[in-house]
């Protein structure tokens, strides 16, 4: 993992921000991958970075959700051992509205479901359909965004 700082300064005192991943998937392959292509784009930019990865939605997941202070960008499955991410989303929801939720899964057919229940993600990815590219650009736009949210605080 490679650390950088965003520092930024207001009143004369630093403010460092990070992004912490939060990546949950029961395919171990699938995990590997998703830190690796996050991997190689937070090396192209100057951001603190963390990645937590979770094979299930279990309690050392939900400990994690509940961590505040840092910008959040979720890789959540729809299914993950009879559990769903759907409903794990809309917890996340009831009390973090600003982080991103990217779904990664295999149930395409889910999409239009996620759309229409105020889950508000900012993406839903097939893992079917070149997702790696799909997952770069997604995440792009997120750190983008936290980068933008960060500078308008001031």
């Amino acid at each position: 993992m490679y650390v950088v700082s965003w520092i930024l300064y207001s009143k004369g005192v630093e403010i460092e921000y990070m992004i912490s991943y939060i990546v949950c998937d029961n395919n171990k392959d699938i995990v590997e991958n998703v830190c690796n292509i996050i991997d190689t784009l937070m090396m192209k930019n100057n951001t603190d970075y963390k990645i937590h990865k979770f094979y299930n939605y279990n309690q050392d997941f939900f400990q994690q959700v509940s961590v505040k202070g840092s910008n959040k960008i979720y890789i959540l499955d729809i299914e993950v051992r009879e559990k769903s991410g759907i409903d794990v989303a809309r917890r996340i929801r009831e009390t973090d509205l600003q982080s991103a939720i990217i779904f990664l899964t295999s149930h395409s057919e889910m999409a239009e479901f996620v759309v229409y229940n105020v889950i508000s993600p900012l993406g839903f990815i097939s893992k079917f359909d070149n997702y790696e590219e799909k997952l770069k650009n997604l995440l792009n736009i997120a750190v983008k965004q936290f980068g933008s949210r960060n500078l308008l605080k001031f």
